[in-house]
């Protein structure tokens, strides 16, 4: 009887870490850069910045740039000065493939840019805030809505913004799957 009880009281730290690290993630937002319009060579010169504006973004986060392969990249610049000037003199990295999802994995200033043709005169750059605060505990359908974004190319790119946007609801029915899995074995 009393190693019957051990596995269950072991079953349920289980399942409780599991909830605890599975609600954790729920605490970063993704952000679809520039929300239905996806990234690309916009109407007027402020509208990336208006739009990152109106967000929060914290240690943890994702951005999302929805682009088309060959049409757009994304540029990862380290200074403020080539942000201003569109130059590319100090690159963090180059993404050439969309949709391209980058984890905000510091606090502070980030600038990121497309370097194809005069995109970035024209107005495609961004340049966010990023808080080393986490967000306060949000309701997980406010923050991640999003108009829908016109359709993405390739069905691997697709899957690729689903996991993006919902990867705290997948992490936390794969763990809960695993536990499923693991339960007949610890009873």
């Amino acid at each position: 009887m009393v190693g019957g009880r051990s596995r269950h009281v072991v079953a349920f730290l289980l399942m409780a870490a599991m909830g605890f690290l599975s609600t954790s993630a729920a605490h970063h937002k993704t952000h679809i850069v520039g929300g239905s319009y996806g990234w690309r060579i916009p109407n007027t010169t402020t509208f990336y910045q208006d739009w990152a504006d109106a967000r929060d973004f914290a240690v943890g986060d994702q951005i999302v740039f929805l682009f088309t392969t060959m049409v757009q990249n994304v540029v990862e610049l380290s200074s403020a000065e080539d942000f201003a000037g569109c130059t590319t003199n100090n690159v963090i990295d180059i993404h050439f493939r969309g949709p391209t999802i980058l984890e905000l994995t510091a606090a502070g200033p980030q600038y990121y840019l497309c370097s194809v043709g005069l995109h970035c005169e024209n107005g495609q750059k961004l340049s966010i805030n990023v808080s080393s605060t986490p967000h306060p505990d949000v309701d997980l359908a406010y923050h991640n809505q999003a108009p829908a974004p016109a359709p993405i190319p390739p069905a691997a790119a697709s899957a690729a913004a689903v996991r993006a946007e919902h990867g705290g609801a997948f992490a936390f029915a794969a763990s809960s799957l695993g536990l499923c899995l693991l339960l007949p074995f610890l009873v």
